[in-house]
């Protein structure tokens, strides 16, 4: 084996000999040199990596053996000496196969001395490989030169002036690195420039023999081609070359150096022996009987000087056979083959006679054939010993020895070197090796320490991979982390300093570019790649940022993310342009700076936000730049025209509109905090019939009103005064004033009156109450609170009431009671009595709206403070009401408009002529069916019909659906009587128009606090309600409720397990465990872990089969009523609230755009109307804070919703 360490390297430990700059600003907690500050955090600059010239992706000593081992199942060292038969006399009882008389003479010749056998081999460092029948040159030393590569390399080979400073990384005493780095470089190194060179032979281009081309009894191979070819041996091999860039050690591997016999050959020998044996002798004996036959025919030839002729027919022979494999042996070995045209069966040896031309070659051809058999078959002795123990082996002179360990020894990857580790391991190490071999590494060596170093290695030698190394770091960690949190936190730490130095893995492109906007299901609409230049790519990035400032409560930590999500892009392309730009801008002003730089609130209108400018200007000239900055900022976010001419120009250019599509509906410019009232009138001005009721409506004629009219007409179930008549006269021809020019206005958005939007918004009795006291001006008030002022056909489920903006609240010092009034008598309130047993009693009190308070609910929340307050959620005039709320003032005071004193109606009940209830009002039946007692009495059904105008859906579910809502309010328990009541409820009218509110509005009972629920609810563009009919199916009905109870069961505990107030318990219980584990110090046991551990799993496995429960009865109950589907509902509107608080957000509309296009959908933000797809409105919310909370539908075919009414030329002719 060659020396390890060259004489002439020079001595270690003298640091002026270094030729680079030790790395000064990173900790290592594995001994690595070479690094370089400025490489490492510029990777990503190829100008730097040019002029670094690093050498490109390494490998570990333990990967280059295992690859060298792939490639070869097994190698071994050969060891021969010259053979006994060359001492035999003739007389051995050992006789050879048998022999003809010699044809013709023969001169003598020296048989092969022990020097000989020593040179047999291809090169001193060739090793045999059995199982391909070939050899393989492992070939290492320390040197200051570098092997000769071939004129056409094209490789970078490692810095040559840093390699000369030290001879091996394994026997350096100080250590300045872990083990070999070495660089792969394929096919670089010529055989011919080794000492001593690879010796090959001459292969025959095309048979000699045509004895090959006929073959007598030849049943066990197929018959050859008439002229068979066979491959010339190359006059050259290459050779790959393995550099250690750390030190003057390198490799040489060669590729499979084929044996004498070609290994088709032997491999076909092999199994034609072992499939068809001799008699009375297994298959592996037969083999070696085979070959032990050619071994010593070979023998005879080189050792004894025989020339005769062998016999393919003697007996001996036969142990062998004659057939085409053998004869292709034979004939690849030099003998000379029978003579097909004749009767002879014998095989004449080479030409060995030293005084012919060629027999030097082929004399030291044979003698390595002769090795090779011999190391071919000690091989396949070991490996068959057991089948072989009644064969008595012909004695061989040539021995082998695993070369394995040699060679580990040699390039450091021998277990005394590096240990195997992934002790516990090995499932996730063999699953992540992939990721191991490209960091360089053997993945059954891990352990964090070797690791870190291969890490380190790569990103130092291949720094343009940098990320992809990385990311096989990071998911290495994550990975062993799990499995052994001990070793999983060395390398944790070191994912941890990466990262804090702004390390990125691959995945982290695709986050960024959608960060920004690209991909097709993104803002942009546009694919992130190559096209894409840097100037879109930073524009896209600015964009991103404008829309941030959206929700101030989260903008901070987005513009974070945003910036990291452009320096990676820029990084990834290599790019100095973006990182430069994001250097410059990174620190640019938000909207929240920008208005404390003016110093005005964000609502300030244009016109406000100018004048103020200029007059900060005035006043401090010297901060101009930073406030036309500020204003810039502001321009951006709100997208204004306006404000950005001013910029331009120096002076406010006015109002600027935004043309619209004439076709299009008017947006609603803001007045102040009343987003959703702007919502509400659009919404209204969509409804065909209603706006046609009051567009004439215009100057409405005052009606002389005498006190029985008064006594003769009711509006929501109560009589009205004068002066809320008058009042809602006024409401309604303001109404008629804005219908008008959402109609006919050619600019985008029209202003609603400050008159129309203090009528919406402030109740009579508000008005009244302020009137009484100014000090209650704060005070909010709430319609379904007040039974003498809007009748609210009302939600008579038990579900929770809304409490503020989403939900209503209670107004100050009224009591829950208040809030769930008795019926009144109303005609169309029947109370009926159905008896169920020998006995019952009849309960005419029932509540109207909601169920009986005993109902399980949160407790109001506590009246607001009467100061003024600051929050930007403040509504305009002082009031705060749900818009639930709102839309009942405006249907109040529309229906009351309409009233006419001549109007026949019934004393107690409605106007038969109510436009109001025409479209919004179904009816509904109630039906309480108390529990039967033990006792011997009746048990009696409680039932009344009531009229409906929207009806609410509790939202605070996972995996929850509109009709899974419906269903729970259709069908609930209440408290009634002291007992759990079953309370069911049915349609019997439809209204044209479906109004359902998703309350999301719930209460924490451990905070006592509201908050907003952004659970996700399913709705589609279509409903179909003919499972709540009263005239339902009832055999559907009854399976529907036992399929909703399963529904609930598993909702509930799903519930309980992930929601409930000790839940998570999955996650608490994963963060116990790896805290115990964690934490050694603690007096623990391995069994309590593991316990928490196995209970964690078995929530996990639960919640699945929950989640897969609920999954299967939905697809059941959809099912059950897939046929039903009389009474059909198209959606039509969807009202949005974006925030995460119920007591502020902000508000939008979407109208569907009928009935010329169903399939497209207005949206309508305030002054901003934009065409969207459905897609976008029937959207998965989950995650966002824009969530639908009302929801209409409209009767199919009942043509009630007419969007766009749009007649601009009307008001040029008015």
């Amino acid at each position: 084996m060659p020396d390890l360490i060259a004489e002439d390297a020079p001595a270690w430990g003298d640091k002026s000999t270094f030729p680079w700059t030790p790395l000064t600003g990173f900790d290592s907690t594995v001994n690595i040199d070479g690094r370089d500050d400025e490489e490492e955090m510029k990777w990503w600059n190829s100008d730097v990596r040019e002029r670094k010239k690093r050498p490109g992706p390494g490998m570990l000593p333990p990967l280059l053996a295992q690859e060298v081992r792939n490639a070869n199942p097994s190698l071994h060292a050969v060891n021969a000496t010259v053979p006994p038969i060359a001492n035999r006399q003739a007389s051995s009882p050992s006789s050879p196969p048998s022999v003809s008389p010699p044809i013709g003479s023969s001169h003598a010749t020296s048989p092969p001395t022990f020097e000989d056998i020593q040179k047999a081999s291809p090169h001193p460092n060739a090793y045999f490989c059995p199982e391909h029948y070939s050899w393989v040159v492992v070939s290492w030393k320390s040197s200051q030169l570098t092997p000769q590569v071939i004129p056409s390399f094209k490789g970078t080979l490692p810095d040559q002036d840093r390699r000369r400073t030290r001879p091996s990384c394994l026997d350096d005493p100080h250590k300045p690195n872990r083990t070999h780095h070495f660089h792969h470089y394929p096919q670089a190194v010529s055989s011919t420039t080794l000492h001593p060179p690879i010796t090959l032979f001459r292969g025959k281009t095309r048979s000699s023999s045509p004895a090959i081309t006929k073959s007598r009894g030849d049943t066990a191979a197929s018959s050859p081609s008439p002229v068979e070819e066979t491959q010339a041996a190359p006059s050259n091999v290459l050779l790959d070359l393995y550099v250690c860039c750390q030190c003057s050690f390198s490799a040489l591997v060669s590729g499979a150096i084929q044996g004498v016999i070609p290994p088709k050959h032997v491999e076909s020998l092999t199994r034609l022996r072992r499939e068809t044996p001799l008699p009375n002798i297994n298959g592996q004996t037969s083999v070696v009987m085979a070959w032990e036959v050619i071994l010593r025919i070979i023998e005879n030839n080189l050792w004894k000087g025989e020339v005769r002729r062998v016999s393919t027919t003697g007996k001996a022979f036969q142990k062998l056979g004659w057939n085409s494999t053998v004869m292709r042996i034979f004939d690849s070995l030099g003998y000379d083959l029978p003579d097909p045209k004749s009767e002879d069966s014998t095989i004449g040896p080479p030409d060995l006679d030293p005084s012919n031309p060629g027999a030097s070659e082929n004399k030291a051809k044979l003698l390595r054939a002769w090795l090779e058999i011999g190391a071919y078959l000690s091989d396949y002795r070991q490996r068959h010993v057991n089948e072989l123990r009644g064969h008595t082996p012909y004695s061989t002179a040539v021995q082998i020895s695993d070369a394995d360990p040699k060679i580990r020894k040699a390039i450091g990857a021998h277990q005394d070197q590096i240990p195997q580790g992934a002790s516990g391991l090995e499932s996730v190490v063999t699953a992540m090796s992939a990721q191991f071999k490209e960091l360089g590494m053997a993945y059954s060596t891990f352990s964090p320490e070797l690791l870190e170093f291969a890490y380190r290695s790569q990103c130092r030698c291949d720094p343009a991979k940098t990320p992809v190394y990385f990311g096989h770091l990071t998911h290495i960690t994550t990975f062993i982390a799990n499995i052994q949190p001990t070793q999983g936190t060395a390398l944790e730490n070191l994912v941890a300093l990466e990262t804090s130095r702004g390390r990125w893995g691959p995945d982290a492109i695709r986050t960024s570019y959608t960060a920004l906007g690209f991909g097709a299901q993104h803002v942009l609409r546009v694919d992130w790649n190559e096209e894409i230049d840097d100037d879109f790519t930073f524009n896209a990035w600015k964009d991103a940022v404008r829309r941030t400032w959206v929700d101030s409560t989260s903008s901070s930590q987005k513009r974070r993310d945003l910036n990291e999500a452009l320096r990676i892009l820029a990084e990834s392309r290599g790019s100095s342009k973006l990182l430069s730009l994001l250097d410059q801008h990174k620190g640019d002003m938000d909207p929240d700076q920008a208005y404390r730089t003016i110093d005005v609130p964000q609502q300030t209108e244009d016109g406000m936000l100018l004048m103020v400018f200029q007059m900060r200007v005035d006043e401090m000239p010297s901060q101009v730049e930073s406030m036309r900055q500020a204003l810039a900022v502001i321009a951006d976010q709100r997208d204004s025209k306006r404000i950005r001419t001013y910029l331009e120009t120096g002076s406010d250019p006015g109002d600027i509109s935004h043309d619209l599509p004439p076709e299009w509906p008017r947006g609603l410019n803001q007045l102040g905090n009343t987003c959703y009232l702007n919502s509400l009138l659009q919404y209204f001005y969509t409804i065909k019939d209603l706006r046609e009721a009051i567009v004439p409506l215009k100057a409405m004629e005052n009606e002389k009103w005498s006190d029985d009219d008064l006594k003769r007409h009711r509006v929501g179930g109560r009589m009205v005064t004068r002066r809320e008549i008058m009042r809602s006269r006024k409401f309604v021809s303001q109404l008629s004033s804005l219908f008008t020019d959402l109609e006919c206005s050619t600019v985008p958005s029209v202003t609603p009156s400050l008159e129309l939007a203090k009528l919406a918004l402030v109740t009579s009795k508000d008005e009244e109450e302020d009137e009484h006291d100014l000090s209650k001006s704060g005070t909010e008030s709430s319609n379904s609170t007040d039974a003498t002022l809007v009748d609210e056909p009302l939600p008579v489920s038990g579900s929770v009431l809304p409490l503020s903006i989403l939900g209503k609240r209670p107004r100050e010092g009224e009591s829950a009671a208040t809030q769930t009034p008795k019926i009144s008598g109303t005609p169309e309130s029947i109370v009926k009595d159905s008896q169920e047993g020998p006995q019952g009693t009849a309960d005419a009190e029932m509540h109207d709206g909601t169920t009986d308070n005993s109902r399980s609910k949160p407790p109001p929340l506590p009246p607001r403070r009467k100061t003024e307050p600051k929050s930007d959620s403040l509504m305009m005039f002082g009031k705060q009401h749900d818009v639930a709320e709102c839309m009942d003032n405006c249907l109040f005071q529309i229906e009351a408009a309409l009233l006419r004193s001549d109007d026949d109606a019934e004393v107690g009940g409605a106007s038969q002529k109510s436009l109001v209830k025409r479209l919004f009002y179904g009816k509904i039946r109630q039906r309480i069916t108390p529990p039967v007692s033990d006792r011997p009495v009746r048990s009696t059904t409680h039932e009344r019909d009531d009229f409906f105008s929207h009806l609410p859906v509790n939202v605070s579910e996972e995996g929850f659906d509109l009709y899974d809502g419906l269903s729970g309010y259709f069908d609930d328990s209440v408290e009634f009587q002291g007992h759990k009541a079953k309370m069911e409820v049915t349609l019997l009218d439809l209204p044209p128009v479906l109004q359902i509110q998703l309350q999301r509005v719930q209460f924490n009972r451990v905070l006592q606090q509201a908050y907003k629920s952004q659970e996700y609810v399913k709705f589609e563009e279509n409903l179909y309600v003919d499972r709540f009919l009263e005239s339902a199916n009832p055999s559907k009905k009854q399976r529907s409720k036992v399929i909703q109870s399963e529904l609930s069961r598993c909702r509930d505990r799903i519930y309980a397990l992930v929601k409930d107030e000790q839940a998570p318990f999955a996650e608490h219980l994963d963060v116990t465990s790896k805290f115990l584990i964690k934490h050694s110090f603690l007096d623990t046991t391995q069994e309590l872990s593991e316990f928490l551990s196995q209970e964690r799993e078995a929530v996990t496995a639960e919640l699945g089969k929950l989640r897969e429960e609920i999954k299967r009865h939905k697809e059941d109950l959809e099912a059950l009523w897939a046929d039903e589907r009389s009474a059909a509902y198209e959606l039509t509107s969807v009202f949005i609230h974006r925030g995460s608080s119920p007591s502020w957000g902000h508000y939008f509309f979407y109208a569907r755009c009928l009935p010329d296009r169903p399939d497209s959908w207005f949206k309508m933000n305030d002054s901003e109307v934009t065409m969207v797809s459905k897609d976008e409105v029937l959207a998965d919310s989950t995650g966002s804070t824009a969530n639908p909370y009302l929801l209409v539908y409209a009767r199919k075919d009942a043509q009630v919703i007419q969007t766009a009414k749009r007649d601009p030329v009307s008001d040029e002719k008015s």
